[in-house]
């Protein structure tokens, strides 16, 4: 019986875990080819697509002073 409380309240937390840390490295995977691309050619940001985005959404004061880097 002790076993079986045990059993059921650490499978979950374990599960849990290792599903965060499955995302989690989707996550990076996906960022590192966005950036490979970026750093090719191969995805480009424009500026104007940037600029609408940014009125769109709540951008920080130090993300808007980066669209004035992007040339």
């Amino acid at each position: 019986m002790v076993c079986e409380v045990i059993f059921a309240a650490t499978v979950p937390s374990l599960l849990e875990r290792e599903f965060k840390r499955t995302v989690l490295v989707a996550k990076q995977e996906w960022l590192r080819g966005v950036f490979a691309d970026l750093e090719s050619g191969k995805l480009a940001l424009h500026e104007k697509w940037l600029r609408e985005m940014s009125s769109k959404l709540d951008v920080p004061e130090k993300g808007k002073s980066l669209l004035g880097r992007i040339e």
